[in-house]
């Protein structure tokens, strides 16, 4: 089986032999290829709406991989119990979505050794919910598919050393630029294109305020600043990852 770029950077992070649970599993291709793999004996895949949740029975079914692969109906870490998994994957949802899962959930998801997050939409509320809420993020990596760049965050519960460990970390550290653009990424060529992306994001934002509005404004020193510092984050990529 191949996966996506997206789900294939997931799998790629999954420790050998551990228990693994996939929240909003769809047609069950992470689990499947995980299993198919070797590198889990067993796991879990969840999906809150039956239709999924049958698709899901399917691929399972064509690999006979019933008995290695429990799958479940019901929302969020719910369908899930104390201690069952080691490791659990939430992808393909807001980010407001996975924090309320892990809030709904929280006896449970303390107890995950590793959480995979890929939130599609409020990556910044998401990170700043985890490190308010005694989450270490460990490992972050930008994932470029289909024109479009998923963030992909490996989380495990703990307090977040906010220290610097490099030129790249230290910029993004600055005015909690982190929150969006991550702390402890990956730097290769997908998180420069993804810096980029959000260097356009900012130049529209001040061409429209200049156009429109008030120079002098909170809102256009702040996208200022924003615009000044990705770019020196550009800058250290380029010197440190020489691109």
């Amino acid at each position: 089986m191949k996966l996506t770029p997206r789900l294939k950077a997931i799998a790629d992070w999954i420790q050998p032999g551990q228990k693994v649970g996939d929240v909003g599993s769809d047609h069950g291709y992470l689990m499947t290829y995980l299993v198919d793999q070797e590198i889990i004996k067993w796991g879990v895949a969840s999906d809150i709406n039956e239709g999924p949740v049958l698709n899901c029975k399917k691929t399972v079914a064509s690999y006979g991989f019933e008995d290695q692969i429990d799958i479940r109906l019901g929302g969020g870490l719910l369908p899930y119990k104390m201690n069952e998994i080691e490791s659990v994957v939430i992808a393909g949802m807001g980010g407001e979505l996975i924090r309320d899962i892990l809030i709904e959930s929280d006896p449970i998801a303390r107890k995950i050794s590793h959480l995979y997050l890929q939130p599609m939409t409020g990556q910044d509320v998401l990170r700043e919910w985890l490190l308010d809420h005694g989450y270490e993020i460990v490992k972050e990596k930008t994932v470029w598919e289909d024109n479009r760049c998923y963030e992909i965050l490996h989380v495990r519960p703990g307090e977040m050393d906010l220290r610097a460990q490099n030129p790249i970390e230290e910029k993004v550290l600055e005015d909690d630029l982190y929150f969006e653009v991550g702390l402890r990424m990956v730097h290769d060529q997908a998180y420069a294109d993804f810096i980029d992306k959000k260097i356009n994001k900012y130049v529209h934002i001040l061409r429209s305020i200049e156009k429109n509005g008030d120079t002098t404004s909170a809102a256009y020193l702040k996208a200022k600043k924003r615009f000044d510092l990705l770019n020196e984050v550009k800058v250290c990529i380029q010197t440190q990852v020489k691109l």
